[in-house]
């Protein structure tokens, strides 16, 4: 169980990591983006002890805590492994993924998750995507160029060779969700603060 106010030091780990797995490999596309999935969907798994979720965002104290994955899923089995057994608050994490197809997922399919990961296959959709959980107590994260500029509350950039992650407070803020003081000292921030 982490508290809200709890360390730091799961997400500093992964963004070590992303500098100490990512440097060496600059300039080899392939293999940068496989060793960067692993080190973003390290940081996906640690991000939800950053965010507060409003009660109702729960249908009792024992329902889990879900990250969505909507698209081309860059992860695999590597974020089922990370998440499986893992629990936040006393919720256990779960993982529901929503496929690339020409149709995309209703508001409330994508409103019943409470973080929710674009995929770079869905940034042609991007602003579809966002319409659909504006007004919910979601929290969108992407790598996609400039997503928190569009609205999203959490990009993961790519500046020289370290994953910082890039907060737009007034989304989350618009979101009804409360973000640890500790993330938003640590994150680049976009837009204007609430």
């Amino acid at each position: 169980m982490m508290r809200q106010g709890a360390s730091l030091r799961p997400l500093l780990t992964a963004f070590i990591a992303a500098l100490v797995v990512l440097s060496p490999v600059l300039g080899q596309p392939a293999a940068e983006g496989s060793r960067a999935k692993g080190v973003k969907a390290n940081i996906l798994r640690s991000l939800p002890r950053y965010f507060t979720w409003p009660k109702t965002s729960f249908a009792d104290a024992k329902a889990p805590l879900v990250i969505g994955v909507i698209g081309e899923d860059p992860f695999g089995a590597t974020l089922d492994r990370l998440i499986a057994g893992l629990k936040v608050r006393n919720r256990r994490l779960g993982l529901k993924r929503f496929p690339a197809d020409d149709s995309l997922p209703s508001r409330e399919e994508l409103s019943a998750v409470h973080m929710l990961y674009v995929s770079e296959s869905e940034k042609g959709r991007l602003p579809e995507i966002l319409e659909l959980v504006d007004g919910s107590p979601v929290v969108t994260v992407s790598d996609v160029e400039k997503f928190a500029e569009a609205g999203g509350i959490l990009e993961l950039a790519l500046i020289r060779a370290n994953i910082k992650p890039r907060l737009n407070q007034s989304a989350a803020h618009a979101a009804g969700l409360q973000v640890s003081s500790k993330l938003s000292r640590m994150a680049i921030p976009v837009g204007p603060q609430p």
